[in-house]
């Protein structure tokens, strides 16, 4: 099995052991060309952004803003970061996106992630779609 993610913004592979940031909407909106949402250390420091400088009406703000410009940069819109593996497994999608999908196919086979997780991981593999939501 060959371990492989790519960085969604430069492309670079990114080690399993390295540290990796989940990008939120607003990034995607700037970074267009970005192939999924976990981004290297490097990137996320070389392509800060500051929101005062964007269109209000264009600005998707922050999860924790409701509304608004209000005083936040690009690292305001990380919705998270972890170790690489903990991040392929919370965002099977984008890890596919980026070249993850053989060690997502081993950690379904081998039973290596939590029941939640696999069943994620295994709707995105076989592409069913997300179940409804009971109300």
């Amino acid at each position: 099995m060959t371990w492989r993610l790519e960085c969604c913004l430069c492309g670079q592979t990114v080690g399993a052991r390295r540290l990796v940031y989940v990008l939120d909407d607003e990034w995607l909106r700037q970074h267009a060309d970005a192939n999924g949402r976990l981004a290297c250390a490097t990137c996320v420091s070389t392509r800060a952004f500051d929101c005062a400088e964007a269109s209000p009406a264009d600005h998707v703000p922050p999860p924790h803003q409701a509304s608004g410009h209000g005083s936040c940069d690009s690292w305001h819109h990380l919705r998270d970061q972890g170790l690489v593996k903990a991040m392929v497994w919370e965002h099977p999608e984008s890890a596919v996106r980026q070249g993850a999908r053989e060690y997502l196919q081993f950690a379904v086979e081998k039973r290596r992630l939590p029941p939640v997780l696999m069943a994620r991981a295994h709707r995105v593999l076989t592409g069913k779609p997300e179940p409804e939501a009971e109300h």
